[in-house]
């Protein structure tokens, strides 16, 4: 206790230290509202300005700014309804519509409140747990990891508006998808037919951006050029922000799960703000419909992203291993700017814990000030024309996901990407399984693997993986009565308030011809390559058979989206993806050339 409120006198008495954090808290600021720019890609551009500061003052600054980019990050996705990651996405599903209602000032209010809320909440749990919690952590393995991994596929399966079998299909071919690239453990390329751009993987900003951007941003420009009449003033914001006490038992439970998904190594942001998502869809009533406004659908999510940033923390301090994407960065941030994490920071820098708890409060607080202040600047982009919105959006999209990846292929991903929403879309099959299956896939393979390898069977016998897998059990089997007992309400992304019917038959078998495709490919790779392909392939094809049975059976759907398509704006988005590639449309279209003609075989060199 002695050494975390010596951080905290060390933060509010440095000059220096208070100066990190005002300047951490404002580039983090900017960084969320640009689109495509992550509180990730914001702590490499920061990196090389710390180097010369004193270790703690850098520390300060590289906490604050990641904390007030991931609050920030989420209003220009909501406002503008072009989600540019996947954990954006879970937010923008309810905030847009929300906006385009015109309550704008709400929506920002409700996930500055949220996500702050959040914040606050873990970073106190941090500052009491730290000292005590490494032999926790140390009971966290593998098994548990792999297990909270297929509970987050199989959960967003479950409360997916077309249904269980359909959901477990998509959530299936997102696991699969996820496959593509490079075996980690082997080396071995799956599924890439000699496409070098895909080798590493698929990209994740491109899957986003055409899997949930695209469709939904050509949806809404068939509505018309008018855009709406957002709230722009800070006492409407002032509403938004008494949302999260209104729903405050939604809050406390989404908080809660975001910690310990944040607590779980390698889990992460997108399955902490995804599962969040689906429990509030599931547990609670709203006025609105979820998908339609329902300001429920921004409180879960925003607060679990606001709480996983303290547990993703804890195993970051204490064992040196970091509990995301974002905080792999922040340790390789501590290592070259001095400071030592681990079992042997209390002896090194015992104020340390202190320093990041209380950094996170002060950094939470101040972002929450200043993007109240700043809030009727942020909510009038709501009020532009719907049309302006949606090329800059889609240019927006496209361009973030090219410079994550700044590869010809990355901008054919969008296209084939957003191909695939669409036909998802218009069939009335929800797309959130299909993200989490990808997001979630290469976590489930790599603590699978390592648990059959160090447990085997015996990774059933421990009582966390019992636990969590009965806990699922439970409450998923509570998800299917209640769904027997009440109609399906409309579900993420506006995907209807009705079951896909006979429209989804070729979606489906669609994708059972691409399980069969993967089992038939994937029994040629060895050392334990094909292992998590064949396991999502069997799973996808047994749920497909299930699922095409039930859509026979089922009558043709109520109503069909239609999609205007303007020959204007798909020139605009062809163009800035042939822009960004900027190798010309012959480099577009060489990755599909690698697909369909055979790769020649290297010549043998007779020595």
């Amino acid at each position: 206790m002695t050494a975390t409120l010596s951080g905290l006198f060390a933060l509010i008495t440095t000059p220096s230290m208070l100066l990190a954090l005002v300047a951490g808290t404002i580039a983090g600021i900017a960084a969320g509202l640009a689109p495509g720019v992550s509180g990730r890609s914001a702590l490499l551009m920061a990196l090389p300005f710390v180097l010369g500061m004193q270790p703690l003052a850098a520390a300060v600054l590289l906490i604050s700014l990641h904390a007030s980019a991931q609050i920030s990050g989420t209003v220009p996705a909501a406002l503008l309804g072009a989600p540019t990651s996947a954990s954006e996405a879970a937010t923008a599903v309810d905030g847009y519509p929300l906006a385009a209602r015109g309550q704008g000032g709400r929506v920002v209010g409700a996930i500055l409140a949220s996500s702050t809320l959040g914040g606050v909440a873990s970073a106190a749990v941090l500052l009491l747990i730290a000292p005590f919690g490494g032999r926790f952590i140390l009971a966290i393995g593998t098994p548990e990891i792999a297990a909270f991994a297929a509970v987050g596929i199989f959960a967003i399966a479950a409360v997916s508006s077309s249904g269980l079998a359909i959901g477990i299909v998509v959530g299936a071919a997102g696991a699969l998808v996820s496959t593509i690239g490079f075996d980690s453990m082997t080396g071995i390329e799956r599924f890439t037919f000699g496409a070098p751009d895909i080798a590493d993987g698929l990209s994740t900003p491109a899957v986003v951006a055409g899997l949930i951007a695209v469709p939904e941003l050509l949806r809404r420009y068939a509505r018309g050029p008018r855009g709406v009449v957002a709230t722009a003033s800070i006492r409407a914001t002032a509403v938004g922000l008494l949302e999260p006490l209104r729903h405050s038992w939604l809050a406390l439970r989404s908080g809660v799960l975001g910690f310990v998904i944040g607590f779980l190594p390698g889990l992460g942001t997108n399955v902490a703000v995804w599962l969040a998502y689906g429990h509030a869809m599931r547990s609670t009533r709203p006025e609105v419909p979820f998908g339609q406004g329902a300001i429920e659908g921004i409180i879960a999510p925003e607060t679990a992203n606001g709480a996983k940033e303290g547990g993703a923390y804890l195993p970051t301090l204490l064992l040196g291993v970091p509990g995301s994407s974002g905080m792999a960065i922040m340790l390789g941030a501590f290592a070259v700017i001095g400071i030592r994490v681990g079992p042997t920071m209390f002896t090194a820098t015992p104020q340390l814990p202190g320093t990041v708890g209380f950094t996170m409060m002060l950094a939470d607080i101040l972002t929450l000030v200043i993007c109240v202040l700043a809030a009727p600047l942020m909510v009038s982009l709501a009020s532009l024309d719907r049309r302006i919105v949606t090329a800059v959006s889609l240019c927006a999209a496209s361009t973030a996901a090219y410079f994550a990846l700044p590869l010809a292929g990355t901008a054919l991903q969008t296209l084939v990407f957003g191909a695939i929403g669409v036909a998802l879309q218009i069939a009335r099959i929800a797309r959130p399984p299909f993200l989490i299956g990808f997001i979630v896939g290469p976590i489930l393979e790599s603590a699978l693997r390592r648990t059959a390898v160090i447990f085997g069977w015996r990774a059933f016998e421990r009582p966390g993986v019992l636990i969590i897998v009965g806990i699922v059990v439970v409450v998923i089997g509570y998800i299917l009565l209640r769904r027997r007992q009440q109609a399906n309400g409309p579900g993420p992304l506006g995907d209807g308030a009705t079951r896909p019917g006979r429209i989804a038959i070729g979606p489906l078998c669609g994708l059972a011809i691409l399980f069969i495709a993967a089992i038939v490919i994937s029994r040629g790779y060895g050392g334990g390559a094909g292992i998590m392909p064949l396991v999502a392939s069997v799973a996808g094809l047994v749920a497909a058979g299930v699922a095409l049975v039930a859509t026979l059976r089922a009558g043709p759907s109520e109503h069909r989206h239609g999609l205007r398509l303007d020959l204007r704006l798909g020139v605009l988005l062809a163009t800035a993806l042939v822009l960004c590639a900027a190798v010309g449309p012959i480099a577009l279209i060489l990755p599909l050339v690698n697909l369909v003609l055979p790769q020649p075989k290297p010549e043998t060199i007779a020595s």
